[in-house]
This record gives structure tokens, C-alpha cells and sequence, in this order.
């Protein structure tokens, strides 16, 4: 009994639902008619005053375009005290002399760089100094990108 009393409640809440679902796209079709849309427009009135034009004010200074006493600044002059190059400050060095393997042929050399004595090849950074060439009578330095010869004392 129960079955049939709820079968009866939810085939009337589903037909509810249909007729309020119809009847909003009837009134949804309505309300797209012209006669509706023509119900809506307002009228709007201009006021007949006549407008008031006013000029523009351009005889003031520009504020962007003053120098106010400024000197024009000399730029070649300028870019050329910017880029002057300051020289590194050499460490202490002395060349003693180098000493060539027998074995692989591979010349070091004797260098005293600053307070300390390094026996070094070809490439090696010592203190910020490369040794870029070995001769036997001086070597090749590079220091902070400025190169220099050492001769042997």
C-alpha cells in the first residue's frame, strides 16, 4: 500500500515539474514577440540649451622643454673618461728557471709569485696569474686580462 501511495505522489511531482517547465517557454516566446519590445523603449528627451565651446589655452611654457640654466654636457667626452682602463697591480714575480721531464717531455718551470715558490706547466693558474707560454728564457703571464713577458734573473 505504501508502494502505491509513493508511485502516485512522484508521477504527480513529475508532471508539476513538466507543466512549469511548458508554461515558462510559452512565456519565454511571448516576451520575444515585437509587441512586448515595443512596450519597452522610453522616450528621452534633448535638451534644447545650446553647448557652451571653450578654447584651449595653449600660450603657457611647456614645463618638459625648459632648461632651466642647465650646461649641455660634452657625451664624446664623457664616454670617453667612463672607459679608460685602470691597470691590475702586478703581484711580486721572479722567474728562476725551468726543468723539462725526460720522461713526457713537459717543461716547468721555477716561479716566485708574491711570498711563495711554485714549480708550474703551461695553463696553470697560480694566485690569479696564468702562465700562458714557456720559454727558456722567459715565460708569458696573463694577470686579470692584461699580458706580460718575465724574463729569467
Amino acid at each position: 500500500m505504501k508502494k502505491i501511495k509513493s508511485t502516485y505522489f512522484l508521477i504527480f511531482a513529475v508532471v508539476l515539474i513538466w507543466v512549469v517547465i511548458v508554461v515558462r517557454l510559452i512565456s519565454l516566446k511571448k516576451d520575444e514577440s515585437d509587441d512586448n519590445m515595443v512596450n519597452r523603449i522610453h522616450e528621452v528627451r534633448i535638451s534644447e540649451e545650446p553647448l557652451v565651446k571653450e578654447k584651449l589655452n595653449l600660450s603657457y611654457r611647456d614645463p618638459f622643454l625648459q632648461r632651466n640654466g642647465l650646461k649641455k654636457r660634452n657625451t664624446k667626452n664623457d664616454i670617453k673618461k667612463s672607459f679608460i682602463k685602470i691597470k691590475p697591480e702586478w703581484p711580486r714575480l721572479v722567474y728562476c728557471g725551468f726543468v723539462t721531464d725526460k720522461v713526457t717531455g713537459v717543461k716547468n718551470i721555477n716561479i716566485k709569485v708574491g711570498n711563495g715558490s711554485y714549480l708550474a706547466r703551461t695553463n696553470q693558474v697560480i694566485e690569479d696569474v696564468l702562465i700562458k707560454k714557456i720559454a727558456k728564457d722567459s715565460i708569458e703571464l696573463e694577470f686579470r686580462g692584461v699580458s706580460k713577458i718575465v724574463y729569467i734573473k
